[in-house]
């Protein structure tokens, strides 16, 4: 057998294929071949010094050959090649189909099945609240409480929209404005009034404190003008009637059905947070908003079971706090109260309970920066307040021990001023007593009972309170009663109920109508005093 290449016979053996087939290798050229397949197995390494029966040129042109031949081979082997890659390819792509349709009848049937488990689970929800609303609601005491608070809030209406015949914005609009400043987008409020405003940088910023604009917000935007204050007001008085009844329900408890809707009736009637209601000023709806938020947290403490509920009550707080700065003063009161009824010596949970704490702080820092550049400024002593108190800042500043006795007269002592024309009393803008004009508060002062931890409790968060009101240089001008008492009123509401006080005799029963008739007639006569003649 010669070399297909230079036809040699100077053949040695050179292994063999997985096939069987041996391979040769030649001595003169080099050429590695296959027995009985005329083709090169690899590149040639030509022996020119040995080889002699053939010149050069035929010895290249055979090489070129041979390789010509090896590369239309490699071709139609990379081509089988491909072909059987694109075979693969099918099927790895078939797979793939068919694992992805798997894979998504899986998952839409196992949302099917969730979809389907839930909505038994939640028809069974479903079943069991109807069951308990429908139970509920078939109660007595449901329908009791909902026409009781439905009067109530039927006679606030009809006596906010007698006075002026609609429910437009009243004195001062200043929620109002600042929910449409920061609807769009700014702090500052673009008004033509100077009252209660901080000027910087050529621009005024209102000094108190922004809950109520914030919870105005979305209103303002769905509603716009056709929102105003006076509705606001509303809405505010109906939902903390709404706490003051579970209030009368649960610390009420036991006194009779007709004893309790005495009290709630004193209550939304009979206090401050009618007038406030009534009247409806952004200085007055300021201390409705903080009461509604502080009463829910006083109640959440009381009945809170765990860790979550204690933090939720601090929370409550926090959001009243941003209503009314001052009340953060009671935030360590509050921890406090629950750490040691619960979680003593707990470390864990004492810094979770000063979280919304925290958070309050955090707040007020962004919102002085906001607006001044500064986390550490309220810029409150660059008020711009009425001429009425120009004397007394300029001489004392906005906060002295000298403002205590004033504050403690007209808040909870001074009485309203008795005359012979209808309705028998003259109003005093500086403020009236607490006790004058809703005398039934005197009974909280004659519980003989120290013994309760809460009631104690709730005696030392008034006088925490009492430290930054009384020492201010207002009292509340101009006001019926003392609006400042609604940052006292849930520890006070709660005072009195569990007071055990007995409505329906003769003197307390006096007192209540009393305080209805100072409450309601007092709210009218500040909007319109010229609605029963001149008062003098």
């Amino acid at each position: 057998m010669p070399c297909p290449l230079c036809d040699s016979t100077q053949l040695k053996k050179y292994g063999k294929l997985p096939n069987g087939s041996r391979k040769y290798v030649c001595q003169v050229c080099n050429n590695i071949f296959i027995d009985g397949i005329g083709e090169i197995c690899c590149n040639p390494e030509i022996n020119f010094l040995r080889f002699k029966k053939r010149s050069i040129r035929e010895i290249v042109t055979s090489q070129y050959y041979r390789h010509a031949s090896n590369l239309r081979y490699l071709v139609s082997r990379i081509n089988h090649t491909l072909e059987k890659i694109n075979e693969i390819k099918t099927l790895i792509y078939e797979n793939i189909i068919l694992r992805l349709l798997g894979y998504i009848v899986l998952v839409v049937s196992t949302i099917f099945i969730s979809i389907v488990i839930a909505l038994v689970n939640t028809y069974k929800l479903f079943q069991k609240s109807k069951d308990y609303i429908l139970s509920y609601i078939s109660n007595y005491k449901f329908w009791h409480g909902l026409a009781i608070i439905s009067f109530c809030a039927t006679i606030t209406f009809l006596v906010s929209y007698s006075i002026s015949g609609n429910l437009d914005g009243r004195s001062g609009a200043m929620f109002y404005m600042q929910a449409e400043a920061l609807l769009q987008g700014r702090t500052n409020l673009d008004v033509t009034w100077t009252l209660d405003l901080i000027p910087f940088d050529g621009k005024l910023f209102l000094a108190i404190p922004p809950l109520n604009g914030f919870l105005m917000l979305p209103f303002v935007h769905f509603f716009g003008g056709r929102f105003t204050e006076t509705v606001f007001s509303l809405v505010l008085y109906f939902l903390l009637i709404i706490v003051q009844f579970i209030y009368v329900e649960k610390f009420a408890s036991s006194q009779k059905n007709s004893q309790r809707r005495l009290l709630f009736i004193f209550l939304t009637l009979g206090t401050m947070i009618f007038p406030c209601a009534v009247i409806a000023s952004s200085w007055f709806n300021a201390v409705l908003g903080s009461c509604l938020f502080l009463s829910l947290a006083w109640i959440t403490l009381y009945y809170a079971q765990g860790l979550k509920q204690d933090i939720f009550a601090i929370t409550l707080l926090a959001i009243a706090s941003i209503g009314r700065f001052h009340l953060a003063v009671i935030f360590p009161a509050f921890i406090l109260k629950a750490w040691f009824s619960r979680y003593a010596g707990n470390i864990k949970a004492l810094v979770a309970l000063c979280v919304p704490a925290v958070m309050f702080i955090i707040f007020v820092a962004w919102w002085n920066w906001v607006r001044f550049g500064s986390p550490f400024s309220i810029k409150y002593e660059e008020l711009l307040y009425a001429d009425f108190f120009k004397e007394n800042i300029q001489k004392y500043g906005f906060r002295n021990l000298i403002y205590i006795f004033p504050n403690i007269y007209h808040g909870i002592i001074a009485i309203p001023k008795l005359v012979t024309q209808f309705p028998f009393f003259k109003i005093d803008d500086m403020g009236n007593g607490i006790l004058a004009i809703s005398p039934l508060f005197i009974y909280i002062l004659r519980d003989k009972n120290r013994s309760d931890s809460w009631k104690n409790f709730a005696w030392l968060c008034m006088a925490i309170i009492a430290v930054p009101i009384f020492t201010h240089c207002s009292t509340g001008w101009q006001q019926f009663g003392y609006r400042y008492f609604l940052d006292f009123f849930p520890f006070a509401s709660f005072l009195l109920l569990k007071s055990r006080v007995n409505p329906t005799h003769l003197l307390p029963l006096t007192c209540i109508l009393i305080s209805l008739w100072f409450n309601m007639f007092g709210a009218v006569l500040f909007l319109n005093p010229e609605l029963f003649g001149a008062q003098s």
